[in-house]
């Protein structure tokens, strides 16, 4: 893991920031991906629905997602903004300049 978490950080390095998805799909239900006969297909389906965010946990880097869109449901759909170790505060900055510019404060999904 810690070759992975270097090679991430050497590539990623010119980027002051990435943006992508948070989720391969969009929300499923609470235990839809749980699969408690076949532990090893249960971990692929949180693979395959997390491919992006799980990068940023194995490197230790910081990230964010922010929910910049909603589906016919209402259930918000992600984007996950990711920096360099130690910058939090580009991170944050970001995040305030995305919010300002497409707010959601005020949206709840539904039942919440």
């Amino acid at each position: 893991m810690r070759r992975f978490a270097a090679g991430c950080l050497a590539t990623l390095a010119p980027y002051d920031a990435v943006l992508t998805p948070t989720l391969a799909v969009p929300p499923l239900h609470v235990g839809a991906l749980r699969d408690d006969d076949d532990p090893a297909a249960d971990f692929e389906a949180q693979k395959a629905f997390t491919p992006w965010t799980s990068a940023w946990n194995v490197t230790g880097m910081p990230a964010v997602s922010l929910p910049l869109h909603w589906t016919a449901d209402g259930l918000p759909v992600g984007v996950m903004l990711a920096a360099r170790p130690a910058e939090e505060g580009l991170l944050l900055a970001l995040a305030a300049q995305v919010e300002a510019a497409s707010p959601w404060a005020d949206r709840t999904p539904p039942g919440w």
